[in-house]
């Protein structure tokens, strides 16, 4: 197990991390903490979460562990994997991370009104790669998924010219505990298709290859149209469907997005994602489907 230990005395000393005000972070604590000898310097991400005991703490470390434990097998470069354990005097509180300072939170990006939807769909599609990357290597790295696959949990690392997946501890990897996903958890529109999308024994939803792409795929509709898509029932998300459809979309993005409403496997092919008519820009959004 590979730790860090800092005492209180000094940790007091060490500066506290803030996000963007438009970054939700709940669980944790971030705290950058420089270190330096003779002949190297670097700052690293110290994640001490606010619980630290019971199951959930328990499921956390598990996670970190297992993900430590299979670096070797992680080898994407996009992935920012926790490298130690956090020990506070003698308790372990989190975890220390690698820090990308030098970034762009990906909501910051796909929210900002002065940014083309061409960009958003360029910058979608490289999100896209990453994902593919992620599944094409689930065998390989026991059964390992991004447990929460939404625009906050990607950086843009501005030094390496690469889109990154942060917030690790959430992913699904060995026998741990699914975590809470902000698309999926308490979404009633996946509950008639418990083969595609499984529930744990706690309701929370188990990730895969079929959970990884509707997530992708709420990610792009989100954008394109402006609106929590995910949040929508069945029957307004295939009318709106139609209506991009009626707007220039091609017969088959449409069905790769309607298929995820199905008991069918779901894919997405990224070439297609060239087709959006972004030049109709706000014609695409949910407020003006509404009208």
């Amino acid at each position: 197990m590979k730790i860090l230990q800092i005492s209180k005395r000094k940790f007091k000393q060490i500066s506290k991390y803030t996000l963007e005000s438009s970054i939700t972070n709940n669980e944790c604590d971030l705290f950058i903490l420089e270190q330096k000898d003779k002949w190297n310097y670097e700052k690293i991400l110290i994640k001490k979460l606010k619980k630290t005991s019971g199951g959930y703490f328990s499921n956390k470390l598990y996670t970190v562990n297992t993900l430590i434990d299979n670096r070797e097998n992680l080898d994407i470069d996009e992935l920012v994997l926790p490298e130690k354990l956090f020990v506070l005097d003698d308790k372990i509180e989190g975890f220390v991370m690698p820090f990308v300072e030098n970034n762009i939170n990906l909501s910051l990006l796909l929210n900002n009104p002065n940014l083309s939807l061409l960009k958003k769909i360029e910058i979608l599609k490289k999100i896209g790669n990453l994902l593919n990357k992620i599944i094409y290597l689930s065998d390989k790295a026991n059964n390992f998924f991004l447990g929460d696959v939404h625009d906050g949990n990607f950086i843009y690392d501005k030094d390496k010219k690469i889109f990154r997946a942060v917030d690790l501890d959430s992913c699904k990897i060995g026998n741990n505990d699914s975590s809470i996903s902000k698309y999926l958890t308490f979404n009633v529109n996946l509950w008639d298709f418990p083969n595609k999308y499984p529930l744990n024994e706690d309701d929370v939803h188990i990730s895969n290859k079929n959970t990884t792409i509707l997530s992708y795929i709420y990610m792009i509709l989100n954008t394109i149209s402006n609106h929590r898509i995910d949040n929508i029932f069945i029957e307004e998300y295939y009318s709106y469907l139609q209506y991009l459809k009626d707007n220039g979309f091609k017969q088959e993005l449409i069905d790769m997005f309607a298929n995820v409403y199905t008991n069918a496997d779901n894919n997405i092919d990224l070439g297609l994602l060239e087709s959006i008519p972004t030049n109709k820009g706000f014609k695409l959004t949910f407020e003006q489907y509404k009208k």
